[in-house]
């Protein structure tokens, strides 16, 4: 239980480092284009773990809704749901203002 723990920190470490190269390299690009821009440009960890979509306070006030808690940055948790639906052949709807997905998935039961 405790390995499985320690891999899955490893796992998002990893990914959070590949997400801090991802950055600097956008920031590499923004500096090369304008000197003023690279003024406002931030790797923190902060920065880095800041939302780039608008997130609603959390209420529960409807059990039936599928959700999840997670320590990972939304923005990396959309774009792999968003991969993952892709190589699914299923080309999902994402909201340009919000964390928000649409998708249509058939599936087979046991009974066809």
């Amino acid at each position: 239980m405790e390995a499985e723990k320690q891999q899955k920190q490893a796992e998002k470490q990893q990914l959070m480092s590949q997400r801090r190269a991802q950055i600097q390299m956008r920031n590499a690009a923004l500096q090369a284009q304008s000197q003023a821009q690279q003024a406002c440009l931030d790797t923190s960890e902060e920065a880095i773990n800041k939302p780039s979509k608008q997130m609603d306070i959390y209420e529960d006030l409807v059990a039936h809704k599928t959700q999840f808690f997670s320590s990972y940055n939304p923005d990396m948790i959309e774009e792999a749901l968003v991969a993952y639906l892709r190589a699914e052949k299923v080309e999902p709807l994402v909201s340009k203002g919000k964390y928000k997905v649409k998708f249509q998935k058939y599936g087979k039961d046991d009974f066809n």
